[in-house]
C-alpha cells in the first residue's frame, strides 16, 4: 500500500495533454407538478439549471483532482456554449490556452432534465442533444498538437464522436512526428480504428462493438485479443461494470479484477473519465498495467457511488485504497 501512496503523492509531477471532444452538459432540476390535460405528458416546474463539462472536459476535471497537470486540447463553435465551457474550464483552474474556435461548429449540448417530488432523489426524465460532427480541423490545430505534443508524459484521446478527437488526428499526428509521448485512448465509437497505442480503457459494450464480436457468442479473452490486435496497443483494460474489470496485456496475460465495494451502483455517468485519468497516470509511475489497474477499479468503485459526472481527488484515492487494501493484497499475490 506503501507503493501506492508514493504512486499517488508523484502525480503532481506529471504533464498531461487530454485531445477531446468538448461537451456542455446542462441539467434541468425541476419538481413533478402534474399531468397535462392537453396531452399525457408529466408538467414540471423548474427549481434550477446547472452547468458542467463533459465529454474530454470531465476527464481533464479528474486529471486535476488528482493533482496532475493537464491541458486540453479541442475545439469549440463561436456560440453561448463554447463561451460557458471557456468559463467552467478557468472555474475549475484548467486553461483555455489550447481552446480553438471554429465557427463553422456547433459547440455540442446536451441538456438533461432531472425531476422528481419536492423530497426525493431527482431522476433524469428527458435529454436533448445539440451539435453536429467537426467535419474538418483546421492548420491551426494540427501545428498546435505537433508543436506541443513532446512537452507532455503521455496523450490521452478522449473521443465522443464529434469529430475532435477522432483516430484521423492521431494518424496524422504519427504521419508528422517519430518519437511520440505514450498514449491513452478513450474512445466511444471507433476505438479499432486507433493504431498503435500504449492503452485502452473500453467498457464492455464498446469493446465488443469495436472487435465486432457479440457479446452472447463471445469471451473476454477472445475480444481482448482481437482489440489488442486491431490497435496495437500494449495492453486493454475493459471495464465491466458492477463486474469489476479485465486485463489483458500482449503477452497474452490475463486479469480479472473483481468490483471493489458494494454492486448497487448509484451512477456510471463518467466513471471512464475517472478510469482513464487513474489508469494512465498509475502507468506513467511505474509502468505496470495491473497494478494501474488495480489502483484504477479503487477509482471507479468510489466514483460510481456518487450521483452524475463526479471527480476522486487524491485523498479519497488514498483513503481507497486502505478501504480495500485487503482485497488488493490478495489480487497481488494471485498475479505476481
Amino acid at each position: 500500500m506503501e507503493d501506492y501512496k508514493r504512486i499517488i503523492e508523484n502525480f503532481k509531477n506529471l504533464k498531461i495533454l487530454v485531445i477531446g471532444d468538448l461537451v456542455l452538459d446542462k441539467y434541468i432540476y425541476a419538481t413533478t407538478s402534474r399531468v397535462s390535460r392537453e396531452a399525457p405528458v408529466l408538467v414540471l416546474e423548474e427549481e434550477s439549471i446547472d452547468y458542467k463539462l463533459g465529454g474530454g472536459g470531465n476527464t481533464v476535471r479528474n486529471f486535476k483532482a488528482l493533482n496532475v497537470n493537464v491541458d486540453i486540447l479541442s475545439v469549440i463553435g463561436d456560440d453561448p456554449e463554447g463561451e460557458k465551457i471557456k468559463e467552467l474550464l478557468k472555474d475549475s483552474g484548467i486553461s483555455d490556452s489550447l481552446i480553438i474556435k471554429n465557427k463553422n461548429f456547433k459547440t455540442p449540448l446536451k441538456t438533461r432534465v432531472l425531476a422528481g417530488e419536492t423530497n426525493t432523489r431527482k431522476q433524469q426524465v428527458f435529454r436533448l442533444d445539440r451539435g453536429g460532427k467537426l467535419k474538418k480541423h483546421n492548420s491551426l490545430f494540427y501545428n498546435t498538437l505537433k508543436d506541443i505534443s513532446k512537452n507532455y508524459d503521455a496523450l490521452i484521446f478522449s473521443d465522443y464522436g464529434y469529430g475532435i478527437s477522432s483516430y484521423k488526428v492521431l494518424k496524422s499526428l504519427k504521419r508528422e512526428l517519430k518519437n511520440l509521448p505514450p498514449i491513452f485512448v478513450d474512445s466511444r465509437f471507433e476505438l479499432f480504428r486507433f493504431k498503435g497505442i500504449t492503452s485502452a480503457t473500453p467498457n464492455i459494450t464498446e469493446a465488443y462493438e469495436a472487435a465486432d464480436l457479440k457479446i452472447k457468442n463471445g469471451n473476454l479473452k477472445k475480444v481482448g485479443k482481437k482489440l489488442l490486435s486491431l490497435t496495437e496497443a500494449e495492453a486493454i483494460l475493459i471495464t465491466l461494470g458492477s463486474e469489476g474489470m479485465y486485463l489483458i496485456d500482449r503477452g497474452l496475460k490475463e486479469c480479472e479484477i473483481p468490483i471493489f465495494g458494494d454492486k448497487n451502483i448509484v451512477d456510471v455517468t463518467g466513471a471512464g473519465d475517472t478510469v482513464i485519468s487513474v489508469f494512465s497516470s498509475t502507468w506513467l509511475n511505474g509502468k505496470d498495467f495491473f497494478k494501474a489497474a488495480v489502483l484504477s477499479n479503487v477509482a471507479g468503485a468510489l466514483s460510481v457511488m456518487k450521483a452524475g459526472a463526479s471527480t476522486i481527488n487524491q485523498q479519497e484515492l488514498l483513503d481507497g485504497v486502505e478501504k480495500f487494501k485487503d482485497i488488493i493484497t490478495s489480487l497481488f499475490k494471485k498475479y505476481s
